[in-house]
C-alpha cells in the first residue's frame, strides 16, 4: 500500500546540514514566508519539536537555535490566536495546497513523464498535513488528515520514480477509471477546541547553545 512510501518524501535529504527529518519543514517555511506566516511559524515550529525529539547526540544544536530564533523573530507577525484557531487557519491552508495537487494530478494523468511541478505540489502538501500533527495542536489531528498526509507523501514519490523512469505514474481513483487508490472524505468543517494559548520554547528551556564562532547561514536556503 502507499502507506510503506511515507518515509519516502520527496524533499531535500539536507537543507545547509539541516538533518533530513526537519529539512522539508524548514524549506516550506521559508517559501510561504510572506504569503502565509502562520503556517510558516508552525512549520518552524514542528521542525524544533523533531529536532528536539533526537537523541541528545544527534540533536542538531546549530539548527534549533536558528530556528528559535526565528520563532522569536516572526511570532509578532504571524498571527498567532489560540491553539484551535491556528490549527483551522493552517488547515485550510494544507487541505488547500493538497487540493490543488490532486485536481492537478488528475488533469496531468496521461502526462508522461510527470513533471517536478506535481512531484513538489504533492511533497508540500504532505509537508503541511504533517505540520498540523504537533504539540500544539494535540488532538485535532484527525484520521482523515492522516490519510491525506501519507497519500501526500507517497503520491510525491510515486511521481518522482514515474518522472525519472520515463513512465506514466501508477494509476489512483479518478485517474483512467482506477479505482486503487483511497476515496478520502472531507475533513470534519470545524477542528476541536482547545483551551490552552500557543506557546514555542524558549532558548533556556531547551538547553540548546548556539556556537560562538561566526553566524551560521540559515537552514533551508538551498
Amino acid at each position: 500500500t502507499h502507506r510503506s512510501h511515507r518515509s519516502a518524501m520527496v524533499t531535500p535529504g539536507s537543507a545547509g546540514g539541516t538533518p533530513r527529518e526537519i529539512a522539508p519543514f524548514i524549506k516550506r517555511a521559508d517559501e510561504i514566508q510572506a504569503h502565509n506566516a502562520l503556517m510558516a511559524y508552525y512549520c518552524r515550529l514542528h521542525a524544533v519539536e523533531q529536532g528536539m525529539a533526537a537523541p541528545l547526540e544527534r540533536r542538531p544544536q546549530r539548527v534549533l537555535a536558528q530556528l528559535i530564533e526565528k520563532l522569536e523573530t516572526t511570532k509578532p507577525s504571524a498571527g498567532l490566536v489560540d491553539p484551535a484557531t491556528d490549527f483551522a487557519v493552517c488547515r485550510q491552508f494544507a487541505l488547500s495546497v493538497y487540493a490543488r495537487a490532486d485536481k492537478h494530478d488528475v488533469r496531468s494523468a496521461q502526462t508522461v513523464p510527470p513533471t517536478q511541478t506535481q512531484v513538489e505540489a504533492f511533497s508540500a502538501a504532505g509537508t503541511f498535513l504533517k505540520t498540523l500533527d504537533q504539540s500544539q495542536f494535540a488532538g485535532m489531528y484527525d484520521a482523515d488528515l492522516k490519510r491525506r498526509q501519507e497519500y501526500a507523501e507517497w503520491r510525491a514519490w510515486d511521481l518522482a520514480t514515474a518522472m525519472h523512469a520515463g513512465r506514466q505514474p501508477s494509476p489512483v481513483a479518478g485517474h483512467a477509471g482506477s479505482s486503487s487508490s483511497p476515496v478520502f472524505t472531507a475533513p470534519p468543517s470545524s477542528p476541536p477546541v482547545q483551551a490552552s494559548s500557543p506557546a514555542y520554547p524558549s532558548l533556556e528551556s531547551l538547553n540548546v547553545s548556539t556556537p560562538a564562532s561566526t553566524t551560521p547561514t540559515h537552514p533551508g536556503s538551498s
